[in-house]
């Protein structure tokens, strides 16, 4: 195999070669983002030149991974490493093998799969990546959800589920720091991010290269004890016992796993705290004052008593509250406008803001259930009075868990 844990007096030149490829490949991917700057001028001359790209496109990305930029980059990547390996290969011809530089190359793709299966899984594990559906998206219909939008729902509202998926990715994360579990580990984190890697596919999430790459690091990994586990799962064999490389003298063995433990315990107790805390701003933008859909039963417009509900861009059909300082007005055609919002509970009053423009209504709320508005938006002077929906209305959020079901609720 091209990585094994073990030492190799003699690597193959296939070996040699295909270490080079690799090594330089992915220490290259692996700090691609800290040289954006340097990446940028040769990225946009291939794309002119190789790809006749003529369109503009930018490496910020806006919460993409997946952009023309990042594909392009790939590609540069690719061929930066096959260079450095004619180069290597001219310069270090007589090297007989890489053993410890392998073994530090392992180190490297351990230390960068364990960063983000722990950043990745705590975030889950804390139900911060994937939020409960919010009231915008429980009158959202299915068929207007974009794939992405269906998978985050999908994973947000079951905490549960979110922290099963997270725990798996800080358990292969944990399993990969010690040399004595770390293929264990890298068949975990294989599973884990194939599952990931698929779901982006799947549902179009652009993460996709970014996740393939860390599925590519993990079956590296993998790789490197790939003759054991083989003949353990697969031939029904007792693994033969292998030295792994470099050996230890007694007091790095007793040092390295005290300094492991010190520095992952640190960056688990640093992110678990700073979850806590956007776990805590989340709920508290998620729990705002006056939360729910608030359906209108009354609408009048200027002197109108109740205008037609096919005037669908201007009659109000919803007033949706679903986070702290905002709130959406679902028209009758089922889109929403969102504004700004700071609410007096003083004054009683709810002042609207978009585009630097301010709309004020004064408000009535009735036994937390029937809320009263009047007020002047767009020129037009609005009475409307609406009824209060939580999310106990609603199946979804509703249901909760049942060990027995005598029929299944598919509907």
């Amino acid at each position: 195999m091209i990585f094994t844990r073990a030492y190799k007096e003699q690597w193959s030149l296939t070996n040699k070669l295909s270490f080079r490829f690799l090594f330089s490949y992915c220490v290259l991917y692996a700090f691609s983002g800290l040289l954006n700057a340097l990446w940028n001028s040769p990225i946009h001359w291939i794309a002119k030149n190789i790809f006749s790209i003529t369109r503009d496109f930018s490496s910020k990305g806006y919460g993409s991974g997946d952009t023309t930029y990042q594909y392009l980059l790939i590609v540069l990547l690719f061929f930066i490493a096959l260079l450095s390996t004619l180069i290597w290969s001219i310069v270090d011809a007589k090297r007989a093998s890489y053993n410890n530089m392998n073994y530090g190359f392992l180190v490297f793709l351990r230390i960068v799969l364990v960063y983000y299966l722990l950043v990745y899984g705590i975030i889950k594990v804390f139900h911060i990546q994937m939020i409960p559906p919010t009231y915008s998206q429980l009158i959202q219909p299915l068929g207007e959800m974009s794939p992405m939008r269906l998978a985050w729902v999908f994973m947000g509202f079951s905490k549960g589920y979110s922290m099963f998926a997270g725990g798996m990715e800080v358990l292969a994360a944990l399993l990969l720091i010690s040399r004595r579990t770390q293929t264990l580990g890298a068949m975990v984190a294989v599973a884990v991010m194939t599952q990931v890697f698929i779901m982006n596919l799947c549902f179009d999430i652009p993460v996709k290269l970014f996740s393939f790459h860390l599925l590519a690091f993990s079956c590296i990994v993998l790789l490197s004890d790939f003759n054991r586990f083989f003949s353990f799962l697969f031939l029904n064999k007792t693994p033969k016992e292998v030295s792994i490389y470099p050996k230890r003298n007694k007091e790095a063995t007793k040092v390295i796993p005290i300094v492991k433990i010190a520095v992952v315990s640190l960056f688990i107790w640093f992110f678990s705290s700073t979850s806590v805390s956007r776990s805590e701003r989340f709920m508290e933008r998620l729990n705002p004052y006056m939360a729910g859909i608030w359906q209108v039963n009354s609408f009048k417009k200027n002197t109108e008593t109740d205008i037609s509900s096919n005037d669908d861009d201007k009659r109000w059909k919803n007033l949706v509250v679903s986070y702290k300082g905002a709130m959406g007005i679902q028209m009758m055609n089922d889109s929403i406008v969102y504004y700004k919002t700071k609410i007096d509970t003083i004054a009683k009053s709810i002042v609207f803001s978009k585009d630097s423009i301010d709309s004020k209504f004064d408000y009535r709320l009735s036994n937390e259930q029937r809320l009263f508005l009047r007020g002047i938006i767009n020129k037009d002077t609005l009475e409307i009075e609406l009824n209060r929906k939580t999310k106990q209305d609603f199946l979804l959020t509703s249901r909760g868990f049942h060990w027995i079901n005598e029929y299944p609720l598919n509907k």
